[in-house]
């Protein structure tokens, strides 16, 4: 259930009326420890929510017969407990306990449940291995690995956060509990399906994609009549930037010629001395390379007032073929500099990732020569003997400087320049789209779909492979196959045979497909030489020990051996528990 701070009783969410569990995960609280419930005034509040759910009337009491699954070999305090809050609480009639893995083994194989049996129960927190013998749980024999879908689940999830960190926030518990049963497989031999996901084509066949949720990127839908305009007004732009430029020409023309004149002035003035150091300055040796660069001036002024005399666009356009030419020439150079810039940046990227992948390979010439120089450096200091000064000197930068990674990545003052070219490309080149498409080369395309997919490889058999090998998780237990082994080797040969002959298997974390083939496999090898055995698994591994109960408490013939009544809690003692063939053993606490 959650609760938020400070809020009142009648805010409390329970169960499927939590619309987000996400948002309030941190404020989930539960009744259980485990598998043993141990808080009795949350439980209250959920036996309110189930029987207001189930139309069941609780004024005054609850008059229907109740049966509670319990863990094995619950404790007799935790029971008491449970007994009180339903007896003196709620009133009820008569209460049944049982193991939810028995009343599930005798829903599927009533016949087998009367004899020996194996069950291997997962579920969310805990995996049991229950002996059955003659027909009775051994509870001597009973183990538990502290291992089930909630481990599981939580290494799913920090697989795909540390795979994917960009995706940090989308990849919750919730999501990868999901991912976790709806792909996942347990597989038969560990070791050669490992050998398979390393195999590319292997991977590409069998990895799943999962596409996260996401915005899409804007698409244009522009009309052609908008893009006439936009063309129109990209040329009216481009005009203005080559008056302004004729402008600024003329400009620094008009000076450099008054500057010019004013030396000639000198001359007709007969001051030699004063003309011939200004000839020096200006760098002419002559008075005709003078008049030759005033008349150069002169006519270059002229020129750029005619183009600046030019009717704009839209008016009656007066220019020669000789302007327009001129014109178009001066487009073409520009946009031969803006490719010119744009083809730099994009080879520059690529040489830049190029050596990426050269140095990520081992026995690539680059991860060679960075090895190389690392070797000799710890040589060097091995044979000195003395304190590491590394990067007291010039030397030690440079070696740092060769060896390190630093520059290998894009900048992000490269691609504004690269989006900016583009930009004034797609306005000024008629040939940008046809060339480079949306703007953007092959290797720095950006799929935004394919950036929030998670792609479900090798993780579909590896989290599974827990129930066989815990250590995965850095867990220190024995494995199911180790943990039935030891639980075998407690009884006779004769007793071990007629155990392995009903082995089965229920628990919502059996769900997971091939774990029987896995299980026979197992017991294949750990058995002893052409011994026979037999694994089953329940028809439906969650709900079957519903089924179980109801088919047990609705038979006469069971009932009553099944529930302990209102008087016999009583006269027995709160922490009594009725036996019967799916409940655990009755062992009274010592007075």
């Amino acid at each position: 259930m959650a609760k938020g701070r400070g809020k009142k009783e009648t805010d409390v969410q329970i169960g499927n009326d939590i619309s987000n569990i996400e948002v309030v995960r941190w404020l989930l609280k539960t009744q259980f420890d485990g598998q043993v419930v141990t808080h009795y005034d949350m439980q209250e509040q959920m036996f309110d929510y189930l029987f207001s759910h189930l139309g069941v009337s609780t004024e005054g009491c609850v008059d229907h017969p109740v049966v509670m699954t319990e863990a094995v070999c619950n404790p007799n305090y935790c029971r008491q407990n449970m007994s009180e809050l339903l007896f003196e609480c709620y009133h009820v009639p008569k209460v049944a306990y049982g193991v939810d893995a028995l009343f599930s083994l005798h829903h599927n194989k009533p016949k087998a449940a009367l004899d020996h049996a194996m069950l291997v129960c997962s579920g969310f927190h805990t995996t049991h291995i229950l002996p059955l013998v003659a027909g009775r749980l051994d509870a001597a024999n009973c183990k538990r690995m502290n291992l089930g879908g909630w481990q599981a689940t939580g290494y799913m999830h920090r697989l795909f956060q540390l795979k994917y960190p960009a995706h940090f926030a989308a990849i919750t518990l919730t999501r990868s509990e999901e991912l976790l049963y709806d792909h996942g497989y347990i597989a038969v031999d560990y070791m050669e399906e490992l050998h398979r996901w390393s195999d590319l084509s292997y991977y590409h066949r069998n990895v799943h994609k999962i596409q996260l949720p996401f915005t899409p990127l804007p698409t244009s839908s522009v009309s052609a009549e908008d893009k006439e305009k936009r063309k129109q007004q990209a040329g009216r732009r481009l005009q203005e930037i080559n008056a302004k430029r004729r402008e600024q020409k003329l400009a620094a023309e008009q000076e450099k010629l008054q500057q010019l004149l004013s030396i000639q002035e000198l001359m007709e003035d007969d001051d030699d001395d004063s003309f011939l150091r200004a000839l020096e300055e200006c760098g002419f040796s002559s008075a005709n390379e003078l008049q030759v660069a005033i008349n150069k001036l002169s006519l270059s002024i002229q020129r750029t007032k005619e183009k600046m005399l030019q009717p704009d666009e839209g008016q009656p356009s007066r220019a020669t073929p000789e302007l327009d030419k001129q014109q178009r020439a001066e487009r073409e150079a520009i946009v031969g500099n803006l490719r010119r810039q744009r083809q730099e940046i994009v080879e520059t990227r690529q040489q830049r990732r190029q050596r990426r992948q050269e140095v990520a390979k081992r026995k690539s010439h680059a991860a060679q020569e960075r090895m190389k120089i690392l070797t000799q450096l710890a040589q060097s200091e091995r044979r000195r003997g003395k304190e590491d000064t590394f990067g007291m000197n010039e030397e030690d930068w440079n070696v740092y400087k060769a060896i390190s990674k630093e520059g290998d990545s894009d900048s992000e003052q490269e691609q504004e320049r690269l989006n900016q070219i583009d930009q004034l490309l797609r306005e000024h080149d008629p040939d940008f789209e046809k060339d480079f498409g949306n703007g953007q080369d092959m290797d720095v395309t950006f799929d935004i779909a394919e950036y929030y997919q998670l792609h479900l490889g090798v993780e579909r058999c590896r989290v599974p492979e827990l129930l066989f090998q815990p250590s995965l998780l850095g867990m220190d237990q024995a494995g199911v196959t180790e943990t039935m082994d030891y639980v075998l080797n407690k009884y006779p040969a004769d007793v071990q045979d007629k155990l392995v002959q009903n082995v089965f298997l229920t628990g919502g974390n059996t769900l997971y497909p091939n774990l029987q083939s896995r299980m026979e496999k197992e017991l294949q090898a750990i058995r002893p030489f052409q011994s026979a055995f037999q694994v089953f698994t329940a028809k439906n591994p969650v709900l079957d020990p519903w089924y179980g109960a109801k088919s047990m408490s609705t038979d006469p013939s069971r009932s009553a051996q099944m529930f302990l009544t209102r008087a016999e809690y009583l006269e027995k003692g709160t922490e009594y528990l009725k036996e019967h063939q799916a409940s655990n053993l009755y062992i009274p606490t010592p007075k």
